[in-house]
This record gives structure tokens, C-alpha cells and sequence, in this order.
């Protein structure tokens, strides 16, 4: 088993929540194995029980130390494998403890029964999915009243059970410790869920729908964002597009063929942009890009490359394309409007001298 744990090279290994519950499998199953054998001593190796109270807790122990083999591992079947086998082990010892408490009405036995199986609730939900953990809790609890009633049902019956007071505050403990672990999962089920909805609505806000691209107010933030950096970032640039005679293709061939114009030119421009550069739809046929530490000569030869890559890859081979590009460099008083307006009339410049061109904004 823990050869075949030790073949797992899984992507998930490199995973935040991989490592962290290695981390926690690390650092608590010495633990539990130092806490077995400190109680297994304290209770003079259980000489004065029977076999049970002499071998359990060095079990428990030798079987932790197995985990730690799985877990050294490294691999992810070495860590499930781990995970569920302490769980397991742990809820096995507390529910013989119990029994073997109750049926020799051992007091305090119990009461520390009673402290460490509020802890298998919550293993169960950090080894399970938060549904399958409540069915293996309420599984669990049904097995603690099926264990307690077997030790003392003989003690009720002889008339030898003298303090059922035990029994309901073992048993209403428990209880509130598995609802109140399902609460905290609740809660916490609760909080994903809101956030996903701010993700989902954050995705909406600064997206594009049609085209997946950044929408123009992501675009805006962006550039302030950028231009409040400053020159100490190195340049800025800004190249606007506009699809030249977008209008004719919605007229002639509808809008759907239109949507699908807009999505090809924006896969196009995603592909043959630089890295870092920050593509956005800025609203109908137009297109922005936002290039970080590009400098006039950069932007202008990828203007350039991009007015090439559009005449050159008609949609589906049928419907050509071409644009009208204006580039502008940032400058240190520039505002995003007025980085903007320039990069704007340049475009604007090359539509009105036929399209299918690139030009430069003056500087301002």
C-alpha cells in the first residue's frame, strides 16, 4: 500500500490546499502519536485493565506512525490514503473507548472520550465534501448511542447504573459538537458561495460579454492605474482600432455574422499581442490596446503586424477584414482622456484617409 501511495506524481500535489494538508498531517500526527504514548504511560501501560486498555493506545500510536510512512511520500495518494486512515483510526478508538468506559462505568475515562470526539466531527468534514462528512458524523453518532447502549443496557437491567447523568451530558455534547461543526461549514459553504457571486459579478462589471475580452471600464481603470505609476514603469502606449466597414458586414450578412467578425478580430488580437499587454473591446467595432513599458516605435511595428494579421485571416475565408489604427504615447501630464483623445484622432486620421492604416498620434 504504501508503495503504490508513493507512485502518485499528481498536478494537485503543487496545489495551496495539497501542501497545507501536508502541513497539518505533519505536524499533528506526531502529536497524536506523543499524546497516545504519554497516556498509554500515564496510565501505566494499562496494567491495571484488560487487554484492551494494555494495547489500544499503543496501536493507535503504531498506526499513526504508518500514516507518517504514507505521508512521506509526497504523493497525493499517500495523503488521502493518510488522511482517512487517521480519521478512521481516531473515530475507531473513541468509540471502543467509550464502550469499554461505559461498561466498567470509568468516569473519567469517558469525560476524555467525550473531549476528543468533538475532534473526529471535525476531521470528518476536513477529510469529506461537507455532505458526505454529515452523513459519516450523524453514522458516527448513531454508533456512540449503539456502544453506550450495549455497555450499560446489562447495568440497567442489574440495577448497577447509578448516574444517568453522565450519559445525557456525554450524548448532548456530542451532539452540539456535530451541529456546531455543521454550522461552521455552513458558514463557511456560505462564504464561497458569496464569493463566487462577487467574482461572477466582478466578471460581468469588466468583461465584454460577446467577446470575452476586458470591457471598457476595465480598460479605463487600467490605464489610470497605469498612468498613476508613472514614468518610473517605463512607457505607455495606447493603440485604438476601429473594423472598417463593420456597418456593411451587419447589413449584408446580418448580425450574427457581424458577433462573429467581432469574436474572430478579438481572438486575433489576443494571439499576436505582446505578453502583458492588456486587450480590451472599448465599445461596437472598436478595440483597444494597453501596452506597459511599450515604447511609440513598439506599439506602432505591433499596430503594424496586427494591421497585416486581420487582412490577412478573413473570417471563416469569406468575410475579409481590415482597421484603422491610432497610436499615442503616453506623456506626463496625460490624463487617460487625453491619452485617449489622441490615440482617437489618429485612428479617426487613418479611417479618413481609406483605412487599413496605422497612424501615429502627434504629441500634445
Amino acid at each position: 500500500m504504501i508503495a503504490a501511495a508513493c507512485r502518485s506524481t499528481a498536478p494537485e500535489e503543487q496545489s495551496p490546499l495539497y501542501r497545507f494538508k501536508r502541513m497539518v498531517l505533519w505536524v499533528s500526527l506526531p502529536l497524536g502519536i506523543v499524546a497516545a504514548l504519554v497516556g498509554w504511560v500515564a496510565n501505566g501501560f494499562g496494567q491495571s485493565g484488560g487487554l484492551y486498555d494494555r494495547l489500544s493506545l499503543p496501536v493507535f500510536a503504531l498506526s499513526l506512525a504508518v500514516y507518517v510512512l504514507l505521508l512521506s511520500c509526497g504523493g497525493q495518494n499517500g495523503l488521502r490514503r493518510a488522511e482517512v486512515g487517521v480519521f478512521w483510526s481516531t473515530a475507531l478508538l473513541m468509540l471502543l473507548n467509550l464502550y469499554f468506559n461505559f461498561l466498567v462505568v470509568a468516569k473519567e475515562g469517558v469525560w476524555l472520550t467525550a473531549v476528543w470526539m468533538g475532534l473526529v466531527f471535525l476531521l470528518a468534514h476536513y477529510v469529506y465534501e461537507p455532505g458526505v462528512a454529515l452523513r459519516v458524523s450523524a453514522g458516527l453518532f448513531v454508533a456512540l448511542l449503539i456502544a453506550g447502549g450495549a455497555a450499560l443496557w446489562p447495568q440497567v437491567v442489574t440495577g448497577a447504573w447509578s448516574d444517568p447523568n453522565v450519559v445525557v451530558q456525554i450524548y448532548g455534547s456530542q451532539l452540539i459538537y456535530l451541529l456546531l461543526t455543521r454550522l461552521l461549514v455552513a458558514y463557511r459553504e456560505q462564504a464561497d458561495r458569496l464569493r463566487l457571486q462577487a467574482e461572477a459579478l466582478h466578471h460581468l462589471a469588466y468583461t465584454d460579454s460577446l467577446t470575452g475580452l476586458a470591457n471598457r471600464r476595465s480598460v479605463r481603470e487600467a490605464l489610470a492605474a497605469e498612468l498613476a505609476r508613472g514614468s518610473s514603469q517605463g512607457p505607455l502606449a495606447l493603440i485604438l482600432l476601429d473594423l472598417d466597414r463593420f456597418k456593411q458586414i451587419n447589413d449584408r450578412y446580418g448580425h450574427e455574422v457581424g458577433d462573429r467578425v467581432l469574436v474572430h478580430v478579438a481572438g486575433l488580437l489576443q494571439t499576436h499581442s505582446r505578453r502583458g499587454d492588456l486587450v480590451g473591446r472599448w465599445g461596437g467595432e472598436e478595440f483597444v490596446l494597453l501596452l506597459p513599458g511599450g515604447s511609440l516605435a513598439e506599439a506602432q511595428g505591433l499596430a503594424e503586424r496586427l494591421q497585416a494579421v486581420l487582412s490577412q485571416n478573413p473570417l471563416e475565408g469569406r468575410y475579409p477584414l481590415s482597421a484603422s489604427f491610432g497610436v499615442a504615447i503616453a506623456h506626463a501630464h496625460d490624463t487617460p482622456d487625453s491619452l485617449i483623445s489622441r490615440a482617437d484622432n489618429a485612428m479617426y486620421a487613418s479611417k479618413e484617409a481609406g483605412g487599413n492604416r496605422v497612424e501615429v498620434a502627434i504629441a500634445g
